[in-house]
Formats: C-alpha cells, sequence, structure tokens
C-alpha cells in the first residue's frame, strides 16, 4: 500500500470485518471472512479512511461505533475522527485533547464513547440527538426508514477541549474577572461584584485541564472566586447561595477554613445552629486563635439560645391559655 505497515490499532466488527490504523498512514477497512478456499488467504479491503494524522505516537486505536456503522480513531491534532463506515464520508471531528487523541473506546451496552491522550483527563461523549441524511452509497443505512442517521457525538457536560496555550489564556481571563469583582466589592458594588466573579466562574469551569497543572491553577482560582462570591451573597443575604458556593469549595479543599466561616454565617441565618457550629468547630481545628470564628461562634450560642428561649415562651403561653380555670 506504500505506507508503514504498523498497525497501532484494530477492532473487529459483529459481521466479520476489520478496521485498522497505520502508523504514518490511512484507517483501513477489511472482510475478514474470505471465501474459505484457503488459511492463508488474504483479507479484502474495502474502504479507506484518510484525513487524521498517526505520526507522533504509536497509540492510535481504531474503533467501530454505533453497531458497526461507524469508524473512529484519534489523531496527532487532537481530534476524534468518526467516519461513516459504509460511505467512507467523514462526519465527525471532534476536539477531544489539547494535544494528541491515542484511545477510543465504546461503552459495550451505553450510548456512550471515551477517549484518552496527552491530555490529563478521558472525555466522555454521548452519542447525540442531531440526525443527518444519510449518504446515497450508506447501504448499512438501508433498514432507517427516515433516510436520516443519527450522528455520534456530543461532548458530555459541554466542557471545552483546549491546549496548554488555549488554558493558559482562559486562566488569565478568569484572574482578570476576578480582579475585577475584588476591586468592585472594596467600592461596596456588591452585586457588580458578583457578575465579574460569576465571569470568572464560567471561565474557569469551562474548559478540561489539558495537564495536572493548569487543573492545579485552575482548582486554586475556582476556589477563591467561589469564596468570593460566597462573601457577595452574604452580603445580598442570599443564605442558601452563599452555603451552596462555599460546600463547591469544601468539596474539593476539605476543612478550608474561610469556606467553613462563611458556611457557618450562610447556616447560622437559615437557623441551623448545630450545622454552623459544626462548621467554626472544624475551622477552629485549622485556626485556633482567629478572632473572628470566635466571636461567630458566641453569636451561633446566643442565637441559639434566644431561639430556644423563645419557644419556651411560646410554648408556656400556649399551655396556660389552654389549662382550665
Amino acid at each position: 500500500q506504500g505506507e508503514d505497515n504498523a498497525v497501532s490499532g484494530l477492532d473487529f466488527s459483529e459481521s466479520g470485518e476489520i478496521v485498522a490504523t497505520y502508523r504514518g498512514g490511512m484507517v483501513h477497512l477489511f472482510d475478514s471472512r474470505g471465501s474459505g478456499a484457503a488459511p492463508d488467504e488474504p483479507v479484502r479491503q474495502i474502504r479507506s479512511y484518510g484525513g487524521h494524522a498517526n505520526v507522533e505516537t504509536f497509540l492510535k486505536e481504531a474503533r467501530f461505533l454505533s453497531g458497526g456503522r461507524f469508524v473512529a480513531t484519534g489523531s496527532d491534532c487532537g481530534n476524534l475522527f468518526v467516519w461513516h463506515k459504509s460511505s467512507g464520508k467523514l462526519i465527525r471531528k471532534i476536539r477531544a485533547d489539547g494535544c494528541v487523541v491515542n484511545g477510543v473506546a465504546a461503552h459495550p451496552a451505553l450510548s456512550l464513547i471515551m477517549t484518552c491522550g496527552i491530555d490529563s483527563s478521558v472525555k466522555v461523549f454521548d452519542v447525540g440527538e442531531d440526525e443527518i441524511p444519510a449518504p446515497a452509497d450508506a447501504t448499512d443505512d438501508a433498514d432507517q426508514p427516515s433516510g436520516r442517521i443519527r450522528l455520534p457525538l456530543s461532548m458530555r457536560g459541554g466542557k471545552a477541549v483546549v491546549t496548554v496555550t488555549e488554558a493558559q489564556e482562559m486562566l488569565l481571563a478568569g484572574e482578570r474577572a476576578k480582579t475585577r469583582g475584588n476591586d468592585t466589592f472594596k467600592a461596596k458594588k456588591i452585586e457588580e461584584a458578583a457578575a465579574h466573579y460569576h465571569d470568572a466562574i464560567r471561565l474557569l469551569a469551562g474548559f478540561h485541564a489539558p495537564t495536572p497543572g493548569v487543573a492545579r491553577e485552575t482548582e486554586t482560582l475556582l476556589a477563591m472566586s467561589r469564596l468570593n462570591l460566597a462573601a457577595c451573597s452574604l452580603q445580598l443575604k442570599e443564605w442558601v447561595s452563599a452555603g451552596q458556593l462555599c460546600s463547591q469549595v469544601l468539596a474539593v479543599l476539605p476543612g478550608n477554613p474561610k469556606a467553613l466561616f462563611r458556611r457557618a454565617q450562610a447556616l447560622m441565618e437559615q437557623h441551623d445552629f448545630e450545622g454552623a457550629r459544626r462548621d467554626v468547630v472544624l475551622a477552629l481545628e485549622k485556626e485556633p486563635d482567629d478572632p473572628g470564628l470566635r466571636r461567630l461562634l458566641g453569636e451561633i450560642k446566643k442565637k441559639d439560645a434566644d431561639r430556644k428561649l423563645k419557644h419556651k415562651k411560646a410554648f408556656a403561653k400556649l399551655f396556660a391559655s389552654t389549662s382550665p380555670s
């Protein structure tokens, strides 16, 4: 075939076909059933698929998808290539890695596909609901009464797949949005500050971190933005939102004193004094001499005591009015 004969990946269909991807070459579809005349009879090549690149790594896998109606492989450009098997038409070219896509795996039962490559994360795709007209020579779609085929794939979760350079640009944009939030918060423009923090969170939560280092930077900046937004929510008396933001931070930074402090404030305002007290006690284990935590604990105890006294008086008055004369 005039190309490197090293096979980097292959897959078998239930109908006896083989798809193979070659290092430095194309993806080829073979019919392995043959005529049965001889054990060493060569398999017949049916079709070839191109447009991708398989040079940088010798790890590319080839896969049949959606019951063998599609063929997929990764590429050095960071895209997942999906062809319609019978027509050879490229129907999807999806960004699936910040550098190189190597692995492709289809779930045996669910409509899910996973890819991996140089990035630090595995990507999960759904088989989407979108449809396109079936190619004219799509013989394997003859049983589709609508004459249309479902397109794989859509990224589950909707996060963008970016390069390291693109991720650094998004981190910088998120940092700028957070800084604008800090400046407007100091100027006591709380609603405007909250809008800036929302922008920072949207930017930072909208992409897959391509490396562990970028993931750590993103996680730290995202946590700071959520904590600052929680401070805005407390100022705006949005107690539930403030608590939820702090819980998101604590899910990735367990025991963070600032998150515990602000969640305790939110819980206290919702009259969850037990939960508020628990958070303050946990925060004091990290910051035992923090005066703000000590004051908050005293405020929680006082409000809880006042509530209990109020309830006690209410019950006493109720029973007094119902006692016999």
